[in-house]
């Protein structure tokens, strides 16, 4: 057992081996939760322990505490984990409004009377709910389980709640990262059908597939996994490219889309111009929320058609969604150029959704082929309210003393009133007007403000048909 964990711990930060640098963020944060020593993962990235004093994050109430009797081979930075026994947020400082990417870190140990497996929480940000009544028990992976989400977040205070399910229960995290993404890696399209208005939601990562080659890490320490466990149908041809691959000259460029490993890859199909074929399609399936709204992203590279524009084929995804893959559409003349396309899909009531590609009858080299799949799902709106907690006593002290001076002044005027009505004295009709129009009619009305809430910024994504395709956010 502790052999298998400790390949999964290596395999879960191994680097990918290729030519590319490792991404370097403007902005960014690695913190090992709970402990006051930092850790040193490829990358590289310093995950610092949130123990030490930091102006730029804050834990919010929470205690550290420490697996005493770790596993051989656990990384450091699941020895420790902070916990919350109430609802409290854990502060980052953003200093430039953008896309990010956000992982938490989550691996269950025993410390005296607490273990961590037995946590049930929910985690919240910027309005969304990230996380729902969530438990490392019910995880489909091995540990340690990381969940990844997309959000654009702006300059200022970014807030992580965490709210254990009820009073008996507790959360827990082991790390937090959270660092810009590349610009124009998403970006919101109106001409996209459906259209694609990604501020209405966060992403959170489901699935990220090479497909027809092995387990790869990328530039922004994200791992893609083989596509076999999610075949159901089709008989494939697995293809490979030695080559180099071309940089767009008509596209804008952002390599950190996917890494060239995924584009050097992929499974086609094709049907024989001279017979027939008795598998013209290709079909994968995978477990999805019923009747959620998802951002589907397919990478494809063509190497190994004769010449541009003689290859197009069908895409449809369950039975909801098709559409025609032309790598060279929209006038493009360009051979072995990594391309993305994006598309919003709902999923249906079944519980799952089918991926299937099949070469186009009008086709002149009749294939199919992909390289590569991430399917995320938008995340919905968070029920639960901010505690009005953060104000201080100060604050607090001048809004009940202002409450007190009021109700003195208003009493005050009423006892001076009373006074002057009943003085016995020879009525002057300019004095009572006068004190009428200071205490009576002249009064001004209650003002009334008007308060405005600003909507949360969230998840730019791209529906752009290629990472050279996109514009600026």
């Amino acid at each position: 057992m502790e052999s298998i964990l400790h390949l999964l711990f290596l395999l879960q930060f191994l680097p990918l081996l290729s030519s590319s640098e490792s991404y370097n963020p403007q902005v960014k944060y690695f913190i090992n939760c709970g402990s006051d020593s930092n850790v040193d993962l490829v990358g590289p990235r310093n995950f610092v322990g949130d123990k030490n004093s930091n102006p730029s994050f804050s834990v919010g109430k929470s205690n550290s505490i420490q697996n005493e009797n770790p596993l051989p081979g656990i990384s450091p930075l699941y020895h420790t984990a902070r916990i919350y026994s109430k609802i409290s947020r854990y502060m980052l400082n953003i200093t430039q409004t953008g896309s990010y990417l956000i992982r938490l870190h989550f691996f269950p140990f025993s410390f005296k009377k607490t273990h961590l497996a037995d946590a049930l929480f929910n985690v919240s940000a910027s309005n969304f709910s990230l996380l729902s009544n969530f438990s490392v028990r019910n995880s489909s992976t091995e540990f340690p389980v990381i969940k990844e989400f997309f959000l654009t977040i702006a300059e200022g205070n970014f807030d992580i709640y965490f709210i254990p399910a009820d009073e008996t229960r507790f959360a827990f995290v082991n790390a937090i990262e959270a660092f810009l993404l590349p610009p124009n890696f998403f970006i919101d399209s109106l001409t996209a059908i459906p259209p694609l208005h990604t501020k209405d939601g966060a992403l959170r990562t489901l699935y990220r597939i090479n497909v027809g080659g092995p387990e790869v890490y990328d530039t922004l320490w994200r791992n893609w996994v083989p596509d076999d466990d999610y075949l159901t149908s089709g008989s494939s041809e697995q293809v490979s490219y030695d080559g180099e691959l071309q940089e767009s000259r008509q596209r804008l460029v952002v390599k950190e889309i996917a890494p060239d490993a995924v584009y050097r890859t992929c499974k086609k199909v094709s049907i024989d111009n001279n017979g027939p074929s008795n598998f013209t399609s290709i079909t994968w399936r995978f477990n999805v929320s019923k009747e959620a709204r998802h951002l589907v992203r397919l990478h494809v590279c063509d190497f190994f058609s004769p010449s541009p524009g003689t290859v197009k084929f069908d895409l449809n995804i369950s039975t909801n969604f098709s559409q025609v893959i032309d790598p060279n559409s929209d006038g493009y003349s360009e051979m072995r150029i990594p391309l993305f396309y994006d598309y919003v899909v709902s999923s249906d009531d079944s519980g799952y959704m089918s991926f299937s590609i099949a070469p186009k009858e009008n086709s002149i080299k009749k294939v199919a082929f992909l390289n590569g799949l991430e399917i995320m799902e938008f995340v919905g709106n968070s029920t639960f309210e901010v505690p009005v907690e953060h104000e201080t006593r100060k604050h607090l002290a001048f809004k009940i003393g202002s409450t007190k001076d009021v109700a003195l002044i208003l009493i005050l005027i009423l006892l001076l009133s009373i006074c002057l009505r009943l003085r016995r004295l020879k009525p002057v009709k300019a004095l009572i007007l006068e004190n009428e129009f200071l205490y009576g009619r002249g009064r001004s009305p209650n003002s009334t403000t008007e308060r405005t809430e600003n909507a949360s910024i969230v998840t730019n994504l791209n529906t752009s048909k290629s990472p050279e395709d996109a514009s600026s956010l």
